[in-house]
């Protein structure tokens, strides 16, 4: 194991240590690049970046590619994770927070990645394509199911439940309700096993600022789809954390 002239771990490349909790670079500590250093590999903006390529020589001191809105890297538990990793599923995120501890703001690449939310919805489009042919009022049962399945799946928070009840169309019409709901639940709820898509909706989550945001926006996205504005209308905010079936 490397380590500098105060005893501190450093890095593979040299341009790191230790402190303890995360990486820092040595150039804080008045060490830039040495000339059997220096790396040739530039960004889009002419900038020396370092071996790995997560960090950027501003002159004086080594900066993170996501603070100028790159591809973003950060540390946790003395791993560095890119917003590739996230993406790719190498890494995988338990909790929209942990996006804040590794980066401490969304990268860029990040960014893009889950906003617009036409892309997050792609995850759950076998379930959002049932659930559109159903009937009115299932079909905005069954995308308010769909909206918390998703969100609960991706926060390991299990298959959320609500009762529908109160349709003017009678009881016949809350038992296609709670249905249409639970089926959306549970089908939306079974695809945040994979680690790509939990990944994405955690990250949405992240941007948005609170689960129940990610929630009321999946739900008036789909609504959206369908063209179902009174849908849409009838429920504007979704209450969180517990779920509204009808």
């Amino acid at each position: 194991m490397a380590t500098d002239a105060q005893g501190r771990q450093l890095s593979d490349d040299g341009y790191y240590y230790w402190d303890g909790a995360n990486w820092q670079p040595v150039a804080e500590s008045g060490a830039g690049p040495t000339s059997s250093q220096q790396n040739t590999a530039t960004d889009a903006q002419g900038r020396q970046l370092s071996e790995d390529g997560n960090y950027y020589w501003d002159g004086g001191n080594w900066q993170l590619v996501s603070a100028s809105g790159g591809n973003g890297a950060g540390a946790i538990a003395g791993q560095t994770i890119t917003a590739d990793d996230i993406i790719t599923g190498a890494h995988a995120l338990t909790t929209a927070a942990e996006v804040a501890e590794i980066f401490g703001h969304i990268p860029e690449t990040l960014g893009v990645w889950v906003e617009p939310i036409d892309g997050l919805i792609l995850i759950i489009d076998m379930v959002f394509n049932t659930i559109k042919a159903m009937e009115t009022q299932e079909r905005g049962a069954g995308y308010r199911g769909t909206a918390y399945g998703t969100v609960y799946g991706a926060l390991g928070m299990g298959i959320p439940s609500a009762t529908c009840s109160g349709s003017d169309s009678g009881a016949d019409q809350d038992k296609l309700n709670q249905k249409a709901f639970d089926e959306g639940a549970s089908e939306a709820y079974g695809k945040m096993s994979d680690t790509v898509s939990r990944n994405r909706v955690l990250v949405r989550i992240a941007h948005d600022g609170d689960p129940g945001t990610t929630v009321t926006n999946i739900y008036q996205h789909l609504c959206s789809e369908s063209d179902d504005h009174a849908l849409a209308m009838a429920y504007s905010s979704l209450s969180w954390p517990g779920p509204v079936c009808a």
